[in-house]
């Protein structure tokens, strides 16, 4: 099968998740994808728990399918082995603070002299405009996110990383407008990708309603407020959610229920275990579903519908799956491929502690 970037090369330096998530839907789609570390900067989610096999598991299903390359950049001849790379690459991702790369002559101004061509995407909290550091957290906070994820009965929770999982995905389309654009014009460009901006996207519907003073978009629907469309604890202490929102499936659940209106329906919830609800109600089609534990999504039945044994799923989405065994390069195992350095190169650099590299 031909994947549709196949010949494309993406040069990655980014860090954490937002970029290397976009670098890797870029490689499910067929690009070939350098990660390159700096010795001194290597990318903070190598260090962080949880661990499997000796690796960050979250690390390992971002980078996986990519070449590695530890390489000192921020000084030379790093940054001439740097350049030289990425003349032979399409796309350059990086994600370090505004104005980091341009003590090195690395910003895009630079770059683009020498190479027009290229799609240059640059990934931070809050943008170009702003060196304020910034995490996920902070992110949700200033885009209106975490407000709207207040429901009823306590603070907000955000168990994943919605901003950084959503700038990811904005800068991969991004980056992919951007190359459709050079096939038409043959120049690059630049991309500025904000987390706070992505995180937005989410919440825009609302902000608009609220910034015109017409009420919540959503009427009220997404807080718990409205008995049909909530989560239902059962009495094994799982969850159902119900989102019934029109008339008809409302009717169908309450009726399954036994209930003429949604007052006692939280009790009867409670009263069976959450296996019961599905076995009665999975069959009526009426828009309730099981809050699924992380580790059952890929054993689910939507799961398995769409994909068959998501164990080897069809090509495309093959790097789509949180698995680890698919295989993550060493730091610096692909050092002397991709830098073409032969065996007396890459030990004089080596010991200079411009490289390293694994074999």
């Amino acid at each position: 099968m031909t994947f549709p970037l196949t010949g494309i090369r993406v040069l990655d330096l980014s860090r954490l998740l937002p970029g290397p998530l976009a670098t890797k839907h870029l490689a499910d789609l067929g690009a070939e994808v350098i990660k390159v570390e700096s010795p001194a900067k290597a990318d903070y989610l190598r260090f962080l728990e949880p661990y499997y096999k000796g690796q960050n598991i979250g690390f390992s299903v971002l980078n996986r399918g990519k070449k590695s390359v530890v390489l000192a950049f921020e000084e030379e001849p790093g940054t001439a082995l740097l350049l030289q790379l990425l003349q032979r690459c399409d796309v350059l991702v990086e994600s370090f603070r505004p104005g980091y790369l341009s003590r090195f002559g690395l910003d895009y101004e630079a770059v683009r002299k020498s190479h027009p061509e290229i799609v240059y995407c640059s990934i931070t909290a809050f943008g170009q405009n702003s060196s304020r550091a910034g995490h996920d957290l902070n992110c949700l906070a200033v885009s209106g996110l975490t407000d709207s994820l207040t429901g009823v009965g306590g603070p907000p929770v955000p168990k994943t990383q919605l901003a950084d999982v959503t700038c990811g995905l904005a800068a991969g389309n991004a980056i992919l407008a951007a190359l459709f654009a050079r096939e038409r014009s043959g120049e690059g460009t630049y991309l500025d990708v904000s987390m706070v901006e992505a995180a937005y996207h989410l919440v825009m519907l609302d902000s608009a309603s609220a910034r015109h003073g017409v009420g919540a978009f959503h009427g009220g629907h997404l807080t718990g407020e409205k008995p049909y469309y909530r989560h239902y604890r059962c009495a094994d202490g799982r969850y159902l959610a119900v989102a019934a929102v029109e008339e008809k499936f409302q009717t169908i659940v309450l009726q399954a229920l036994g209930l003429d209106d949604w007052d006692g329906a939280e009790e009867v919830f409670l009263s069976r275990d959450l296996s019961h609800w599905l076995e009665l109600l999975t069959p009526l089609d009426c828009c309730v579903e099981p809050v699924l534990e992380a580790g059952e999504v890929l054993a689910s039945q939507w799961m398995r519908e769409r994909f068959g044994d998501w164990e080897t799923p069809p090509a495309l989405h093959q790097a789509s799956f949180g698995e680890v065994q698919a295989g993550c390069a060493l730091p610096g195992q692909h050092t002397a491929q991709v830098l073409g350095l032969d065996d007396a190169r890459l030990a004089e650099l080596s010991r200079l502690g411009v490289v390293a590299a694994s074999v």
